[in-house]
């Protein structure tokens, strides 16, 4: 095949779109990453957050990030561009298993991939301050948060962003120890995407247990990530990672890298 290879991101799609770079330029493909399709080219298109695309090119690949049965944007039209795809490429089994039986024919499991940040950015690794939520504010993150941040007082420095995005948002991971994995939806699958980010900085992810259809993400990453199923667990868990150095490095030695790069074969 062609070994040229257009990655269609977004903002959103920063980290994945850098990673899949890396990856892909490993195995000598040549790799633009862009936010618009060229529909004047049979390019490989890789595309990420295909909600935002209109119309298609003749040649792609969906890496599906949403959650199937929970969010809004999976639609006719979005199922519709994942049966038309090449292949489509999701980040969990129990989402696959959701999916009509003719769009899984197209479906491969690719869990997000985690590669070092230093080797795909200049930013500097740093700590100024303890713990970090991100993500989109909704009622139920807004009141553990608060419930978090009221009990943890003064003894640790906590701070939650929101619309920070590309090398600002990996500046605020660098410069703290913990973040933290709030669930957005009730009963969730697990947020792979921020796990993944998270720990390609080495920082600890501390984070709730997800639904438990998703039991093959969950026991990829219990080794590394510390999960929770309570506030009161999540608070007990940040006192003892962030006063125990030994703990907290013996989690992040278990993270996941990614060496090998060959597999991305398998999955065009």
């Amino acid at each position: 095949m062609d070994n040229k290879v257009i990655i269609t991101s977004c903002k959103f799609g920063y980290y994945l779109s850098n990673v899949l770079k890396f990856i892909l330029e490993k195995e000598n493909f040549h790799v633009n990453i862009q936010e618009d399709v060229s529909m004047n080219t049979d390019d490989l298109h890789i595309i990420l957050f295909s909600q935002k695309i209109k119309v298609f090119p003749k040649n792609y690949i969906i890496y599906q990030l949403e959650q199937k049965d929970i969010s809004n944007w999976i639609n006719k039209k979005y199922e519709l561009s994942l049966l038309f795809s090449k292949r489509c490429w999701d980040y969990s089994n129990a989402n696959i298993n959701k999916f009509h039986p003719l769009i899984q024919q197209k479906m491969k499991l690719f869990r997000i991939p985690i590669i070092p940040m230093h080797q795909i950015t200049h930013i500097k690794d740093q700590t100024n301050f303890d713990i970090l939520f991100y993500g989109t504010m909704n009622e139920p993150r807004r009141m553990i948060l608060q419930y978090i941040q009221k009990s943890i007082g003064t003894r640790y420095t906590f701070r939650f962003i929101q619309n920070v995005f590309e090398e600002k948002l990996f500046e605020q991971i660098q410069a703290c120890k913990i973040v933290l994995n709030i669930h957005f939806y009730e009963n969730a699958l697990l947020e792979s995407y921020r796990i993944s980010e998270v720990q390609s900085c080495r920082k600890l992810v501390i984070s709730f247990l997800p639904n438990l259809d998703d039991k093959d993400n969950f026991n990829y990453y219990k080794e590394s990530v510390v999960f929770v199923n309570s506030i009161h667990n999540m608070i007990k868990s940040i006192d003892y990672y962030m006063n125990n150095q030994d703990k907290y490095d013996e989690k992040i030695n278990k993270i996941k890298i990614i060496e090998d790069t060959n597999f991305i074969h398998d999955l065009l």
